[in-house]
């Protein structure tokens, strides 16, 4: 039976030179989902960027050139959201409002 980890796909992946993708950012936090079943790997991963079918195809191609006894490989890619958060937090508003409030009274 074939042995594959986490591990060994990341370090597989940071093989891959594309200037559109920074493979090298990829952690084991980077895998969402790492099915393998004897030569059937299911895998779904988080990337920065937006083009996941050409990542999903670099990826695949990577692994099929590192681990030749898989035959079936299934990659599911998503783009990680690179929004800025607008969670607030009352605690910290309040702290924040308190300090400009007593700086800007020592300042007078």
């Amino acid at each position: 039976m074939f042995e594959l980890t986490k591990s060994d796909v990341i370090s597989s992946l940071k093989n891959i030179n594309d200037a559109k993708f920074n493979f090298n950012l990829l952690t084991l936090n980077s895998i969402k989902n790492f099915e393998l079943d004897n030569d059937r790997l299911n895998l779904e991963i988080s990337i920065n960027g937006s083009d996941t079918e050409e990542a999903k195809s670099l990826v695949e191609n990577q692994l099929k050139k590192d681990f030749s006894n898989l035959k079936t490989i299934n990659i599911t890619v998503v783009s990680k959201s690179s929004s800025i958060s607008t969670h607030k937090d009352p605690k910290k508003d309040a702290i924040n409002a308190w300090s400009e409030k007593h700086h800007s009274c020592s300042k007078r």
